[in-house]
C-alpha cells in the first residue's frame, strides 16, 4: 500500500504538487496519508484532501490516515469536514 507523506505547509502554494503525488498513489490503489509533517493548512489544503477522500470511495480504495496533528484536525472539524474525510467523530491522536 502506497504511503504519502504530507508537506510542513498544506496550503494553495503546495496544491499542484500534492495533488500530483496523491493522484499518482491513487491509482495504485490503497493509500496511507501521514500527515504528521503537517504544521500550517488552509482551505486549499483542506479541499484537496477532501477531493482525495471522495476519489477513494468513487474507486473503491482504501484511504487510511496515520499521524494527523490538531492543526489538521482542528481545520477539518472547524469546517465539518470529518465526514467528508471518513473521519471518526471523536478526536483521537491515535491513525485514523
Amino acid at each position: 500500500m502506497p504511503q504519502i507523506a504530507l508537506p510542513r505547509s498544506l496550503d494553495i502554494a503546495a496544491v499542484t504538487t500534492v495533488a500530483g503525488e496523491l493522484e499518482r498513489a491513487l491509482a495504485l490503489g490503497d493509500v496511507v496519508v501521514d500527515a504528521a509533517a503537517v504544521v500550517k493548512l488552509d482551505a486549499a489544503g483542506l479541499q484537496l484532501l477532501c477531493v482525495l477522500a471522495n476519489a477513494a470511495r468513487t474507486q473503491g480504495t482504501k484511504l487510511d490516515w496515520k499521524n494527523v496533528p490538531a492543526v489538521l484536525d482542528d481545520g477539518a472539524r472547524t469546517l465539518a469536514l470529518t465526514e467528508a474525510l471518513g473521519w471518526p467523530s471523536t478526536r483521537s491522536q491515535e491513525n485514523r
